[in-house]
């Protein structure tokens, strides 16, 4: 039986990202519970990106108020992290040096079987999917973003927040195009 870092059962969460997946190679990635599955953004879920400290900062915020955390990659080549949200939800989002994924950019993600790890150019799960299909919702990241910033000096804080903005409102009033992820060879690799 594979288990997270908590002891908690992977197969669940396995077998939701094969199903979102439907294809002969999930059927083998469950079977063989090793490997990569490129499963499609913008079905069940669609893909925020964020520096990776800031990420982690807003995810324990969440964690310690109780909110909801859904599944999370983390890219250590480029010191990011995959947050997967609700479809549709960070369709809008602006927030400087992040990144979205939804079904219009027709790319996959690239999923480690929950509980393994290949190697630094794989990209680990730091909050293993249970199978559920319970997602982080972008309101409370939000939120979680809000308080982490608000907690930094001025000159840790990310451009646009040392003059005390939140996150919501700069979303609301600052809408320049977000900044990408360098993009890996192949269709199948992660943004």
């Amino acid at each position: 039986m594979f288990t997270d870092h908590l002891g908690c059962e992977t197969l669940p969460g396995a077998r939701w990202l094969a199903a979102t997946a439907q294809s002969e190679a999930a059927e083998r990635w469950l079977r063989e519970r090793t490997g990569l599955l490129p499963v499609p953004i913008g079905e069940r879920f669609d893909v925020l990106y964020l520096y990776e400290g800031w990420a982690a900062a807003a995810l324990q915020i969440l964690r310690i108020n109780g909110r909801s955390v859904g599944p999370v990659l983390r890219s250590v080549r480029q010191q990011r992290m995959g947050v997967l949200v609700p479809l549709g939800s960070a369709e809008h989002w602006t927030l400087p040096n992040s990144a979205v994924n939804t079904k219009a950019d027709a790319l996959t993600l690239t999923c480690p079987f929950p509980g393994t790890y290949d190697g630094p150019s794989s990209l680990p799960w730091s909050y293993f999917p249970d199978g559920s299909g319970d997602l982080t919702s972008t309101t409370d990241l939000i939120d979680a973003l809000d308080a982490h910033f608000a907690a930094l000096p001025d000159g840790r804080r990310p451009e646009g927040a040392s003059d005390g903005a939140t996150v919501r409102s700069r979303m609301l009033t600052y809408s320049p195009p977000p900044i990408r992820p360098p993009r890996e060879s192949g269709r199948d690799a992660p943004r």
